[in-house]
């Protein structure tokens, strides 16, 4: 292959892994953590709503039912069933747990480990 055609091939390796969550870990380091949506309406999550961005990074449609993330403080822009906006929730997400955003009619939505961990 000649210089350019490697260059492409390296540019477009590196584009597509610039807004995707790690998933690979070096030895020692602790897994990601896990977010997934969840709402009394769940069957239609990540097509009318559900979560939108991490920390500006804009989330696919079958991200946003469900991701990983780093550890650490990230916000969460998401919109629940009935709302009219999309909202933000700030939250210190810890390697390896795993976490659901839940929606519930008429209250805040709230952060909180998964059931079962």
């Amino acid at each position: 292959m000649s210089m350019i055609a490697n260059a492409v091939f390296a540019a477009a390796a590196l584009a597509s892994l610039g807004g995707m969550p790690s998933t690979a870990h070096a030895a020692g380091e602790a897994p990601d953590a896990t977010l997934r949506f969840v709402s009394a309406n769940a069957a239609l999550a990540g097509i009318s709503f559900g979560m939108n961005a991490v920390d500006g990074r804009t989330l696919l449609l079958d991200q946003r039912t469900s991701t990983r993330l780093a550890g650490g403080r990230r916000t969460i822009w998401y919109s629940c069933p009935n709302e009219p906006m999309s909202q933000g929730i700030t939250f210190d997400f810890v390697p390896g747990t795993r976490y659901e955003l839940a929606c519930r009619a008429g209250q805040a939505a709230q952060v909180r480990v998964a059931e079962g961990c």
